[in-house]
């Protein structure tokens, strides 16, 4: 296991996420003192339980909750030709490994605030699919080209990370997309209006009128008429 930083790392999405707990909140940040480079934490959930002197059920409560609400993955490393576990990964989401190798003085400013890199247009993609293909259940290879501009161009408008999964898990859980979910695209979500709609709203979706009116439409014209 890597030697733990000095400091730790809780970007803003994480400090504000009402459905974190608190607990939940300080093991993401020494997770983040535990990170290799590649944002990949090797400790036990043993090894958090005799640092914070509570139990490893709780520890697993914390860690559940990262996942669920995709600031983190976890991967299960077995033994060779065996399913038995060897070692568990914990893997940083939503661009934070990008700063681990960061000068400190590039990552933290204002004395003690604690803060991700300032650059707008630093969104780790690869992860933010992960996300998307976590939260849809869709199995999206690439982000194209045109949604990493309109989500770049989201940040310049004054959004922020957390409000980009926001607008993802309204969308999928809107009830055209529940209906539709062909039309459930990165592309789709990160458009100007679209996503200031579902980033808004929790409940962002079409009426049911226009949903029953949206499936009528489509029978008709399986039926050729």
């Amino acid at each position: 296991m890597e030697k733990p930083n000095y400091y730790a790392i809780i970007p803003a999405e994480v400090r504000y996420d009402e459905n974190l707990s608190p607990n939940a909140k300080l093991l993401f940040a020494e997770i983040t003192c535990l990170c290799n480079k590649n944002g990949v934490c090797n400790a036990s959930n043993k090894y958090f339980s005799d640092l914070y002197g509570v139990s490893t059920i709780s520890i697993s409560k914390w860690v559940s909750q990262l996942v669920k609400y995709g600031y983190v993955e976890t991967r299960m490393i077995y033994k060779d030709g065996s399913k038995e576990i060897k070692n568990r990964e914990i893997v940083l989401l939503l661009g934070i490994k990008d700063n681990l190798d960061t000068p400190i003085k590039e990552k933290f400013k204002d004395n003690n605030n604690i803060t991700i890199n300032s650059n707008t247009d630093d969104i780790d993609f690869d992860s933010l699919l992960k996300w998307f293909n976590h939260v849809t259940g869709k199995q999206i290879r690439t982000v194209a080209d045109k949604a990493k501009k309109q989500f770049r161009a989201r940040l310049r408008d004054g959004y922020t990370k957390a409000d980009i999964t926001k607008a993802i898990k309204n969308c999928f859980e809107d009830e055209f997309h529940q209906a539709h979910p062909k039309y459930l695209t990165l592309e789709f979500i990160s458009r100007p209006d679209k996503f200031e709609k579902y980033v808004n709203s929790s409940s962002a979706g079409i009426s049911k009128e226009d949903l029953a009116a949206s499936k009528r439409k489509e029978l008709l014209k399986s039926m050729g008429i």
